[in-house]
């Protein structure tokens, strides 16, 4: 449905993500409320991660479920005297104000200009060339915004930033001096810091902004940051037009 990458083959279809992709944002809540179960059932994976269930648990998701059903669907119905049709139009309304909360929540901080997206395809790059990761591979390896892979990194498939760096290029802040989109957005418009700092409260994030983009500077690494959530949401859009528009269609496995 949409191109985020220049490896990703480009499609007719992806000139348009930028008008389409802001629209079917809505339906990301219904999206994760139906794999959320079929993942379960079917791959027994917990989103992308494969999991040994441990024993009874799928009558333990089940209630879980049946639980859920009460409290959005049967409680209203019966507090409130709702009928179907009313029950699943506020059902639907409440689903999609969700997924655009989340959607543009999480888009706007990943899915942008200036970001960094590493691949580690040294392997991959080096089989084109004899087996060995030459500067030809280790060049086309390296992230769609220029980085390239460390000098003398011999282990196929290796990055050449940091665990630390990686979270930097890869995030982008915004309205840092906005006390109602940070309250709005759960404090993930210091993405930055929320990556760095999973296990510190999101309480603290406006005291160590100061102190990551100081660091930043000093070891010559970008700080993205945009003033508020409008133009960050403007960044987003930008970079789904020039990714639908822009690269050379190539084969992905």
């Amino acid at each position: 449905m949409r191109r985020l990458v220049p490896k990703q083959a480009l499609l007719s279809l992806y000139r348009f993500q930028h008008v389409y992709l802001p629209i079917i944002y809505g339906l990301l809540s219904l999206k994760v409320r139906v794999s959320d179960v079929t993942d379960f059932l079917f791959y027994r994976t917990n989103g992308p991660l494969r999991v040994n269930w441990p024993p009874h648990v799928l009558w333990r998701a089940v209630g879980v479920k049946c639980v859920w059903l009460g409290w959005r669907v049967a409680l209203p119905m019966l507090l409130w005297g709702l009928s179907g049709a009313a029950c699943f139009g506020f059902f639907m309304a409440t689903e999609v104000v969700t997924g655009y909360w989340l959607a543009y929540n999480f888009q706007v901080s990943h899915i942008t200009e200036g970001v960094t997206w590493p691949n580690g395809d040294v392997a991959a790059a080096a089989a084109a060339d004899g087996g060995v990761p030459s500067k030809a591979a280790k060049k086309t390896a390296a992230s769609a915004s220029g980085q390239k892979v460390a000098a003398g990194a011999e282990q196929a498939g290796v990055l050449a930033d940091s665990w630390a760096e990686n979270q930097v290029r890869t995030s982008l802040d915004y309205a840092h001096d906005s006390g109602l989109w940070t309250y709005l957005c759960g404090a993930l418009n210091y993405q930055v810091e929320h990556h760095l700092f999973p296990g510190v409260s999101q309480y603290h994030y406006p005291a160590l902004a100061p102190m990551v983009k100081a660091t930043c500077a000093e070891f010559g690494l970008p700080y993205l940051y945009k003033p508020d959530f409008p133009a960050a949401f403007a960044a987003h859009v930008r970079f789904l037009r020039s990714m639908g528009q822009a690269g050379k269609a190539v084969h992905m496995d």
